[in-house]
């Protein structure tokens, strides 16, 4: 089966799943079993898909207690961006099937990422915290064989284009679609399947809004989906129970207005009649303080079947509570290194409470102000004492109290760090060495064992230049360097020259003479010549020559001094002909870029090649007609220009008619509507019309009393089994009837101990929905109100006594 999987672009992706099946054909067949796995992504071969898996399994059955007729196969309910789920199809499914673990395993090219244990009644499986765009593989297997395994690619972009929620009552199933997002011709597809997969219902719609109900007749649990053009966006499941289940996690409590009485109502799942728990009551007061009003808490306890449930109300007596008595600030406590501090507050006499400066509550742990903890900072490394100078221990200062501390953050004194200087260590006179002709000699001196440093007889310091007796020899200075030969000039040995006699002497300083020292030149070493490259289209090439392997200097087939440069031969050139033209389409079929190569006539391996993107025209669909797209695509070569183009016709793209119902009426010279004509117009080609006559029917409404009479024109025209209707109103304009009011009714009401008010209200005999009402006139009369309404030049009266009813 295909597999269908989310839009990219322009690219349809698609799954190709190839699968051999396996049979028992009697007790004593060979039985193998082999399976391949291949997935095509906007065609090209996916890197899980690309994996051929295959074993193949021999064996003789002689003999057989239970043969299997087992066979599975996956199918994809719905792809999105974190997870997949699949239906698993069984057939001959027997309960011994299922002694050895059969097992749902998902893989990607990280490795195995989640498995599922299935058992007979196993018909869907969700894989959920998948990574968006993909590939997995879903493999049924036990340990012995593999039963089906299929690629399947998770979603690039959640697409929003419809979703689906489902409930039950009992029996009674509904589903509702919200938000569907349709374009052209596009309509959803929902599916609901039982939990043996079995298909209960099915409906086609465009309604961006709708709902349906079903009838299920027995407990299962069903499997809806929702598809658009057979790519699912949407699933729920819904678990249909008929007996009487309460949610008793879900309790809704109801009280009365005084707290007085409370019950708790539990929802039947299976939509029977709900239960009703009466609680009983308890409460307890609590007296105000200075932050709270006083208050009083009422408990709800409701027992059902052994389990108890609770809820509470809290009455409060609204500004019962106490005002603060924070007296003087308490001033802040600074924090040391050896104890913690306080900050400044208040402390309320009445309840002990504390407040900060700005008189916030707090907590006295809000107050306390830490105490500084030693910063004992970086570990200062030992200064080792010298001949001359003390030394100090490695140590700690802290930067908060200035005391130090060892290595081990014990506190210590500054003179017990401190490391006291060594001295010299002058050991026994060195005794003068004298100079000779070629060697210097050396005063008399001392050197300190410690530091090095020198010092003279009398243990003065001095350097060691200072003691130093100046040679007595040749005066040579600095040894000038070897210079090498090379091929053509000869060298000359490393040597001193005497600066007083200008004698040469060797590297050793022994006397030598300049023939001595010169080192003759080596000549070239030419080797064999190397051939001739010649020269291609875009290569150079080079004459024949030879390299000195000494110098590497270059030199012609004559062996005369050349250079790389004069030896290139410069490349021949290209020439190319007339381009290949080679149009590359997606999936769907639609051309996506050119290929334009060149080829060099002189060497066919050698090309020019370009990918250009085409320019696509469109000749748009019409009611009868497909549209076309013209694809063009041009390249500037060499100064030159090249032209092709692609003609294609998009397949059952023609719009079809959609026609728009306009009715036309005629009215004679009374204005009366004699006739009507509906035009049926369609909208992608106002053309292309169809008239029918409609057939004309009137029927008159009397006036009110506040409307005019009218006359209403029916319209009603058939086309195609379809019913088409229209109206129009003719009004019969200043035939209203107006009210006609007769005796009103007085409505009394007391303002005060001695005032009253009186409304007449009026009634249309008419219609006895229109009331007109008038405020009376109220005057006392000895024991009685008097009202008196004055209504179209008519005096209206009614009278009341002084004291009226509760």
């Amino acid at each position: 089966p295909d597999v269908e999987v989310e839009e990219s672009g322009n690219i349809d992706l698609s799954s190709e799943i190839l699968d051999t099946s396996t049979s028992i054909a009697s007790t004593a067949q060979t039985a193998a079993t082999a399976a391949t796995v291949s997935t095509t992504i906007g065609g090209s071969v996916g890197a899980l898909a690309s994996v051929v898996a295959s074993s193949m399994t021999a064996a003789v059955l002689l003999v057989v207690a239970f043969v299997s007729t087992l066979t599975i196969s996956l199918k994809l309910v719905m792809a999105s961006i974190n997870s997949l789920t699949v239906e698993v199809v069984m057939s001959g499914a027997q309960e011994e099937d299922f002694e050895e673990p059969i097992i749902a395993v998902l893989t990607s090219s990280d490795g195995t990422h989640q498995e599922i244990e299935l058992d007979i009644d196993s018909h869907y499986i969700v894989f959920g915290d998948l990574t968006p765009n993909q590939e997995y593989i879903v493999t049924i297997r036990n340990s012995e064989k593999i039963f089906d395994s299929k690629s399947y690619i998770t979603k690039s972009e959640q697409l929003e284009k419809a979703s689906i929620i489902a409930w039950s009552d009992a029996s009674r199933v509904f589903i509702m679609i919200e938000n569907a997002i349709l374009v052209n011709k596009e309509y959803y597809t929902v599916i609901a399947k039982d939990s043996n997969g079995k298909e209960i219902f099915a409906k086609d719609d465009r309604q961006e809004f709708a709902q349906y109900e079903l009838i299920v007749e027995k407990e299962t649990t069903l499997y809806i989906t929702l598809s658009i053009d057979g790519v699912v966006y949407d699933y729920c499941e819904v678990e249909i129970k008929f007996d009487q289940s309460y949610d008793l996690n879900s309790g809704v409590w109801e009280w009365n207005d005084d707290y007085t009485i409370a019950q708790i109502t539990f929802k039947d799942l299976n939509g029977g009649v709900d239960l009703v728990v009466t609680a009983e009551i308890t409460s307890e007061e609590f007296d105000a303080t200075c932050t709270s009003d006083a208050y009083t808490i009422y408990h709800a306890t409701a027992i059902y079947e052994g389990n108890s449930f609770f809820d509470e109300q809290i009455k409060v007596i609204e500004n019962s509570a106490l005002d603060h008595i924070y007296g003087e600030l308490i001033t802040e406590i600074v924090a040391t290194c050896d104890a913690s501090g306080v900050k400044a507050h208040y402390e309320c006499s009445e309840c002990g409470k504390y407040f900060d400066e700005e008189f916030n509550e707090v907590e006295y742990n809000d107050l306390i102000i830490p105490k500084l903890t030693h910063d004992f900072g970086e570990l200062i490394e030992l200064e080792e004492a010298d001949c001359e100078n003390d030394g100090l221990k490695a140590h700690y200062v802290c930067s908060h109290c200035g005391k130090y501390f060892d290595e081990n953050y014990n506190e210590v004194s500054y003179n017990s760090l401190v490391i006291s200087a060594l001295g010299h260590d002058y050991g026994e006179l060195i005794p003068e060495v004298a100079a000779d002709y070629d060697n210097n000699g050396m005063k008399a001196h001392y050197v300190c064992s410690r530091c090095s440093k020198y010092f003279d007889e009398n243990k003065v310091e001095t350097t060691y230049d200072a003691l130093v007796i100046p040679a007595l020899g040749h005066e040579l200075g600095e040894l000038i360097p070897e210079v090498s030969p090379d091929c053509e000039k000869a060298g000359f040995a490393a040597h001193y020259v005497c600066s007083d006699c200008g004698k040469y002497f060797d590297i050793n300083k022994v006397e030598t003479t300049y023939d001595a020292l010169v080192i003759p030149a080596l000549g070239h070493d030419y080797g064999e010549l190397i051939a001739e490259v010649k020269a291609g289209c875009e290569e150079e090439g080079m004459a024949a020559h030879y390299i000195c392997a000494t110098c590497g200097k270059y030199f012609d087939i004559n062996k005369y001094e050349t250079t790389p440069e004069e030896l290139i031969i410069a490349p021949t050139g290209h020439e190319y002909g007339e381009p290949e033209f080679e149009w590359v389409a997606n999936d769907d079929g639609f051309y996506i870029y050119v290929i334009v190569r060149f080829t060099c006539v002189n060497d066919a391996n050698h090309y020019e090649e370009f990918e250009v993107e085409p320019q696509v025209d469109e000749i748009p669909p019409t009611c009868e007609t497909d549209a076309e797209l013209i694809y063009t695509v041009s390249i500037e070569f060499e100064g030159e220009e090249y032209y092709d183009e692609k003609y294609q016709i998009i397949e059952e793209s023609a719009h079809g008619h959609e026609y728009e119902a306009v009715f036309d009426w005629v009215t004679d010279n009374d204005g009366f509507y004699i006739a009507a004509t509906l035009r049926l117009v369609c909208v992608y080609d106002s053309s292309h019309v169809i008239e029918v006559e409609a057939e004309v029917n009137s029927e008159e409404y009397d006036p009110t009393c506040e409307e005019d009479g009218y006359i209403r024109f029916y319209a009603t025209a058939i086309y195609q089994d379809e019913i088409y209707e229209d109206q129009q109103d003719y009004i019969l304009y200043e035939t209203a009837l107006g009210h006609e009011y007769g005796e009103p009714e007085f409505v009394w009401e007391q303002l005060g101990e001695e005032e009253a008010k009186a409304t007449a209200i009026f009634t249309c005999s008419r219609d006895p929905e229109h009331k007109l009402e008038i405020e009376a006139q109220v005057e006392i009369n000895g024991e009685i109100y008097v009202a008196t309404v004055m209504y179209e030049q008519q005096e209206y009266v009614d009278t009341h006594p002084m004291t009226f009813e509760p």
